[in-house]
């Protein structure tokens, strides 16, 4: 038999047990039909987790002390920068392959590889026979077109002076006025002519008048009025004739000497021509005395079509040269040509380039850099390599660029409402990219975002932000930290 005691503790603990089990049942019926379920609270604690891991508080009393800097996001123009390789290259119409237009010995070399040349500076002379020639015609043509010129003159002067005899006489002047009139002007053999007949013309109609007066008649006789009528009907037609023939012959002469001159000043233009096409210029043509010159006269001048530097010399003293060798080579380097070979995908830079300017640079060289104006996109794709040619003119008066060097070409291109914000602003979790929006008071959200171009230290959010949103431009490395932090602590 148990001992009173243990018997008492028995009981009491079998009517604890008793009393619990209800107590016991009602809470597990409760927490059943009113308590969450195991998968709401693991949504729950996912989304605490996925807000946690968002978002980050950073008190604003550090703000400053961290360097970060708010700014809000605004849609506006943006100007996308990229720079694409090209080169420097000589100016094809700056470029001139020198060789002497006509056979000839070279007696003279002036100019030297490397030496600078100005825009007609004799570079060689040569010895050619067919200048000396050519020369010599031109002395020829020149006397003949002397003597032309003279006769005309001449020859026009008295047929002028001779018809306004003419018409002097036709209009019935006197002898003396006449003679007096026409004194000192040059008329030559029509001057006797014409007054012989005039003279004889007024005597006959003289006589003739004055036998046919009233009071002459009855004194002189039948006859005699007749020969007289007939000596005044000869006189004037001879008179009448002579007129005419001086008028036609006046006319014909003047046509002759005009002829002459027409041939003398196309001998003189033909003999120009010839010295023309040898390289001379017209000026020197007319200050040309191949008399004066003597042995110099077959001595021709090779010079310089343009000014520039002197590339490549074949010219040897004593050699023998025509057209078709190349003495010298001569390029300008005051300008350049730059040249950029676009891609098919860029193809959207150059639409609407020619004619505007671009910038240059030669990388690693800032103070090498300046602006050329496009003027030429070719309009076709290189089908070798697929690519677009731009072609500029690039100033270099100081000789600084290099011919071949190789730079970078600036094609720009704008978008017209695009939200931009600083590269700085960009934070990258393995290769994805995000910002930090500020939410409200001290507290940041992270944001993914899909960037699109980037330029002068701007980059575009093609995707995740949305302008008048307030997000950190300077500091979000610091935001980042933090957000690792309460991550790495929360785990």
């Amino acid at each position: 038999m148990a001992p009173p005691k243990e018997s008492s503790i028995r009981w009491t603990t079998i009517a604890s047990w008793l009393l619990g089990a209800p107590a016991g049942l009602a809470v597990l019926y409760w927490l059943f039909f009113h308590g969450h379920s195991p998968e709401s609270s693991g949504e729950e604690a996912a989304k605490e987790t996925e807000t946690r891991k968002d978002t980050v508080n950073f008190p604003k009393e550090r703000w400053e002390a961290s360097g970060i800097a708010l700014e809000e996001t605004k849609a506006a123009p943006f100007v996308e920068r990229h720079w694409r390789p090209g080169r420097l290259a000589v100016d094809e119409s700056r470029v001139a392959h020198l060789s002497p237009v006509v056979d000839g010995i070279i007696r003279e070399v002036r100019a030297r590889l490397g030496q600078k040349v100005a825009t007609g500076e004799v570079l060689a002379v040569l010895d050619c026979r067919e200048v000396g020639q050519a020369k010599l015609e031109l002395v020829k043509v020149r006397l003949g077109l002397e003597f032309a010129q003279g006769q005309y003159d001449r020859t026009r002067q008295s047929t002028e002076n001779a018809l306004l005899m003419v018409d002097a006489m036709l209009a019935g002047r006197p002898v003396p006025e006449i003679e007096q009139l026409f004194r000192d002007r040059p008329i030559g053999d029509m001057r006797q002519q014409l007054m012989g007949a005039y003279s004889k013309r007024l005597q006959a109609k003289a006589q003739y008048e004055s036998i046919t007066r009233p009071e002459s008649v009855g004194a002189v006789s039948e006859a005699t009025i007749i020969r007289s009528r007939a000596e005044y009907e000869t006189a004037e037609s001879a008179y009448r004739a002579l007129c005419e023939e001086t008028r036609n012959q006046g006319n014909l002469q003047i046509r002759a000497v005009e002829q002459k001159l027409r041939e003398a000043l196309t001998a003189q233009a033909l003999a120009r021509a010839q010295l023309l096409m040898f390289g001379y210029q017209p000026e020197e043509v007319d200050r040309m005395d191949p008399i004066r010159e003597g042995a110099a006269v077959s001595l021709h001048a090779v010079r310089a079509p343009l000014g520039g530097s002197i590339v490549e010399q074949h010219a040897v003293t004593a050699e023998r040269v025509g057209p078709m060798i190349q003495l010298f080579q001569i390029a300008d380097y005051s300008k350049l040509w730059l040249t950029a070979d676009v891609y098919e995908t860029d193809l959207a830079l150059v639409g609407n380039l020619a004619g505007s300017k671009v910038r240059y640079r030669l990388p690693g060289q800032p103070e090498m850099s300046g602006e050329a104006s496009v003027f030429s996109v070719a309009g076709a794709v290189d089908p070798a390599t697929r690519t677009v040619t731009v072609r500029g003119n690039v100033d270099n008066p100081s000789g600084r660029l290099k011919a071949g060097s190789f730079i970078e070409v600036e094609l720009t291109r704008t978008v017209p409402n695009a939200v931009s914000i600083p590269l700085e602003a960009v934070q990258r979790e393995g290769a994805e990219p995000f910002v930090f929006l500020h939410e409200e008071g001290e507290r940041f959200r992270r944001m993914p975002v899909r960037l699109g171009a980037e330029s002068d230290g701007r980059v575009i959010v093609a995707a995740g932000l949305a302008a008048g949103q307030r997000v950190v431009a300077r500091g979000g490395f610091i935001l980042k930290s933090e957000l690792m932090k309460e991550l790495i602590a929360g785990e």
